[in-house]
């Protein structure tokens, strides 16, 4: 899967952005504060429609908004075929997420469409912690197995 487009409206210090023409691999830089977390959050935002950082919605909406939005232009690398997914989370709680237009109820179709494993500092538990984290690690790439 590649993110050809990338869209984000209010996703914490980034009021709005647009990126296009993304290759499948990118490089961000910048000072301390640009939002390079912030884009990458948001990447994970479209791949899930929740943040890696915390459980919580208001924290990941700007300051000065009441609702954040993603938008991107993903490439199936199977058959070559772009999909337009968006992700709007609200203050409140609520949100919408839509996959070519059409409406999703379940989080779990943006996985399918983007499949995304975080890797941070976090990530050093898989060797020392216990069985169940590295079970974990390992079913959520066993679940993007296509099984044909």
């Amino acid at each position: 899967m590649v993110i050809k487009r990338l869209e984000i409206t209010d996703v914490r210090n980034i009021r709005q952005a647009s990126l296009d023409d993304l290759s499948p691999i990118s490089i961000f830089y910048g000072v301390n504060g640009s939002g390079k977390t912030s884009l990458l959050e948001s990447i994970h935002i479209l791949s899930s429609a929740r943040s890696f950082r915390s459980h919580k919605i208001s924290p990941l909406i700007n300051t000065y908004s009441d609702s954040c939005v993603v938008f991107g232009k993903v490439m199936s690398s199977s058959v070559d075929q772009f999909h337009s997914v968006g992700v709007s989370r609200e203050r409140s709680g609520g949100g919408l997420i839509k996959i070519d237009g059409t409406v999703i109820r379940s989080a779990s179709v943006l996985a399918e469409q983007l499949p995304i494993q975080v890797i941070n500092s976090e990530s050093f538990s898989l060797f020392d912690g216990g069985p169940s984290i590295r079970r974990q690690f390992l079913d959520w790439g066993v679940f993007h197995v296509e099984h044909e």
